[in-house]
């Protein structure tokens, strides 16, 4: 993920809370931005989640899923509205 910048997902929720083999914290994501303006985002442990529209438009990564969904929101928080969490 050249380029890959991290983000805080801020509406993870506890019952979720587990630990990657090299004991990153899942809530913790990253997102690359591609040439046409999309993000792809990726959970802590670099489990692929969706892309994130320049529109605001959620794309998921197979079926949606309250956990991609918080990841896809999270990066929408500090990308597309400029948080910068």
């Amino acid at each position: 993920m050249n380029g890959a910048k991290e983000f805080e997902n801020v509406f993870y929720r506890p019952e979720w809370a587990e630990k990657s083999p090299e004991g990153l914290r899942y809530a913790r994501g990253t997102a690359s931005l591609r040439e046409e303006g999309s993000y792809t985002v990726y959970d802590g442990a670099g489990n692929y989640m969706g892309q994130l529209c320049p529109t605001g438009e959620l794309i998921y990564a197979g079926e949606p899923s309250p956990y991609k969904e918080s990841f896809l929101l999270s990066a929408a928080e500090c990308f597309l509205r400029g948080s910068g969490r």
